[in-house]
């Protein structure tokens, strides 16, 4: 059994290139202690943490008889600890073709992320785009995943739907309470994104 006193000690750990510190956080006056590290946004590591070093700064780690404790240890093999917070982000949307639609016709876009994704809805909501036509505000939903990385949002065009100037496509992607976008490892992806030119997608 040891007594921490003084100072922050931390273990020293590798998450990919970069060296981070895990803080002690509880044990004193037993056998084992803890030192915990939570996790950054964007870190990742595909082979595995490494346990570096126990550093003291100006604590102190002895025994109940007062003998100073050895801080050397042979890192155990840590290969199957890996890292992903790193959030997908939307890296194309691809709008409807130019050309005009009229009643019935459909407004599909294409949003195109960084890593597969996964898409969560709900028997009464989905993640939807709102577009504005003319001076009204449109929703095209969520309705398929035409490969991994892939979203297809779709509007319907109504009868009374005209805009002679071109959609436009509004960022973000909503995400309705209890629907979700994040890739397989359960980051909520980034669904903010540079709106593309369609004012050639007309409507009347």
């Amino acid at each position: 059994a040891v007594t921490v006193s003084g100072g922050n000690p931390v273990l020293e750990i590798q998450v990919g290139n970069q060296v981070r510190q895990a803080q002690f956080l509880w044990g004193s006056g037993g056998n084992y202690l803890v030192f915990g590290y939570r996790l950054q946004p964007g870190e990742f590591d595909n082979d595995g943490i490494v346990l570096l070093s126990i550093m003291l700064n100006d604590a102190t780690i002895r025994d109940l008889a007062g003998n100073d404790a050895s801080l050397s240890f042979t890192a155990p093999n840590t290969s199957g600890i890996l890292v992903d917070a790193v959030a997908p982000t939307i890296v194309q949307i691809t709008p409807p073709a130019n050309g005009h639609y009229v009643t019935g016709q459909v407004l599909d876009i294409l949003v195109k992320f960084s890593e597969p994704i996964n898409v969560g809805t709900t028997s009464t909501a989905k993640p939807y785009i709102r577009l504005r036509i003319g001076s009204v505000i449109r929703n095209a939903v969520f309705v398929s995943k035409p490969n991994a990385t892939t979203l297809r949002f779709r509007y319907v065009i109504q009868a009374s739907d005209h805009d002679s100037n071109g959609i436009e496509i509004l960022s973000p992607i909503a995400r309705p309470a209890g629907t979700r976008i994040r890739d397989l490892v359960g980051n909520d992806a980034i669904v903010t994104f540079a709106p593309p030119s369609t004012t050639g997608v007309l409507v009347n």
